[in-house]
This record gives C-alpha cells, structure tokens and sequence, in this order.
C-alpha cells in the first residue's frame, strides 16, 4: 500500500517500489531524448540547462525509492537524501559514489534555478559546465537505478545474494552504457569539425557547433555576433520573403583565429557564400583577412524562408555585426 503525507510518499511493497522508480527512469529518458533532439535543431540552452538537471532528478529520485521506499518531496530533501547517504559505505549495498556527484547534483540545481521561472539570456560557461555534468552524471546514475530495478524484480524475499551481487552489476552496465554513450557523443561533437567545406550539411535546418564565449544579440536592427572559440555553423539571421528580392546588408567580420564565412541559404537548399575570411593568408579567402570597415552586399532572397549562417573552421575566433535593409529582424 502506498501512503501519502505532507512530506514525502511512502512505497511500502517491493512491486510498488519497482513500478515508481521505472516511471522516474522514464520520466528521464524522455527527458533525455528531448536534449538530444534539441542538439539538432537551435538549442534553447535555457531550457537545456534546466533539462540537465531535471533528467538527473528523476533517476536520483528513482534511486531514492528503491533504496529508502521513499518519494521525497521536494528538491532539497532529495538532494539532502543523495548527498548524506552516497558518503556511506554501505550506500546501495557497496556501490561507490564519486564526490563529482554530489558537487554536481548542487551545482546543476543552483543553475537550473537561476535559469528557470524567467527567459534570460545563457552565460556559456554556465551551459558549458552543466553539459559536462551531466555527460558525467546521466549514464552511470541511469546504470545504477536500472540495475537496481533489475536486481530488486529477480530478488525473491530476503534474498541476499543478489544483493550482494549488485554492486558488479552496476559496474558491468555502467561499463557498457559508457561505451555506447561515449561513441554518441563522438558523432554528436565531431560533426561540427568537417562542416566547414560540405555544402550540404551547411544547408540542412540544423545548427551543429562547439562554442566558448559566444554573445549574440540585436539592438536597434544590427545584430552583433561575438565569440571566442567556436567551430561548426550557426544560423544568425532568417526571413521569409513573400516574393523573389533583393535587400542591401551591411556587415562588418573579423576573424582573429581561424576561419568564418556567411552563408545564405535560399528555399530549396541553395547556399551561397556571402563573405569568407580568414585570420592567416589564404589564398582561397574570398575577401580582405583583417578589414574592420563596414562592408556591404546583396542579399539575393527568394520567396520562402531564407537564412543566414556563420560558419567557422576548427577553433575561430570572431566577431560579426550587420544590418539588413528595412531592419528584418532574426
């Protein structure tokens, strides 16, 4: 029977334990598939950070039933829970918990309340820190709750041995999930490295990059673009034109490591290099590598949705501010 308080909800049979923490190991794969399907489209690193955290909640929570029978419930208690009884070594019957964990599970709730209840614009080292967090965290807490549902479904009352067993368990799940995870992030981070020259790839409905520092922005029509690190593509400027047209925009790139290029894609995928620079002498820039006057050049629309890219070789650092007659905004 399940009984509810004002506090927390108490499974007291083992079918019952079982089946909540299998609804919270769901709860976080969802919630993990919808980071991954974000990664492929324009990120919302607001709602990322707070997805971070909250696929981290669930399978912690679902830990927390299975081991005390308990549905803590609010977010302190069971932060509170995790970081007082992983110190112990009789945690999950001798499962070791890393420090990072526990440092982690704190840090990604203060970021997810910092982030949450309001649109704000992402600091990136903030994104940056909560990704690797949960790179770290996601795969061996999914591992750990997932042997323990496992374990607790085989175990016949009182039975011990498989108990014991549980710590290998997880090891051995942790183990294979971190290979299978480890070989998704390689294909996730590595394509925004050979984006650069495939024109195809520059012209799908996606964004794919790595990035440090970076700054976007618009103010009084002229969007400004600013980042310290970045490779892959990014879409900084769209408009759906209700006609074929043509619009002026002025433009001002500079490249100080590395090398970016504009990229306007029209409907049907065709792309068309706007502007080109790089920070060494190359003889296959298209224009001037260290001009800081304000150029222009003509945006050549068709009707339909249009777009504008940034595109950036392996570790570009940039900055990028234009305008486009009329003001049409991104």
């Amino acid at each position: 029977m399940t009984i509810k308080s004002n506090q927390n909800v108490v499974y007291n049979s083992t079918a019952e334990r079982i089946t909540a923490a299998r609804t919270e190991l769901g709860m976080a794969g969802d919630i993990t598939h919808q980071i991954y399907q974000s990664r492929q489209l324009e990120p919302d690193e607001n709602q990322l950070i707070k997805n971070f955290y909250y696929s981290i909640y669930h399978l912690i929570k679902g830990i927390s039933i299975i081991d005390t029978g308990k549905e803590y419930h609010s977010h302190h208690a069971l932060i509170s829970y995790f970081n007082r009884e992983s110190r112990k070594a009789n945690f999950l019957h001798g499962v070791c918990v890393e420090d990072l964990f526990r440092s982690g599970l704190d840090r990604l709730f203060v970021l997810r309340d910092q982030y949450d209840y309001r649109e704000r614009y992402v600091d990136e080292e903030d994104y940056l820190e909560a990704e690797q967090l949960w790179e770290k965290m996601y795969p061996e807490l999914e591992n750990i709750l997932t042997a323990l549902i496992n374990s607790e479904g085989k175990a016949p009352k009182g039975g011990s041995g498989m108990r014991k067993k549980l710590p290998v368990i997880i090891g051995i799940c942790i183990f294979v999930y971190i290979g299978i995870f480890l070989i998704i992030m390689v294909g996730t981070h590595s394509l925004p490295s050979y984006v650069y020259e495939n024109e195809k790839l520059i012209a799908k409905d996606l964004n794919s990059f790595n990035k440090i520092n970076y700054r976007g922005y618009v103010k009084d029509g002229i969007t400004t673009v600013t980042c310290e690190k970045m490779t892959g593509m990014e879409i900084v400027w769209n408009y759906n034109a209700p006609e074929d047209m043509t619009m002026q925009m002025n433009y001002t790139l500079q490249v100080a490591r590395g090398k970016a290029k504009l990229v306007l894609i029209q409907p049907g995928k065709t792309t068309v290099t706007l502007v080109e620079q790089s920070s060494a002498a190359d003889k296959d820039a298209v224009s001037d590598t260290t001009s800081a006057t304000e150029q222009q050049c003509t945006l050549d629309l068709k009707k339909g949705e249009n777009k504008i890219k940034i595109v950036c070789g392996k570790g570009t650092s940039f900055s990028l501010s234009f305008d486009v007659e009329n003001n049409v905004e991104i």
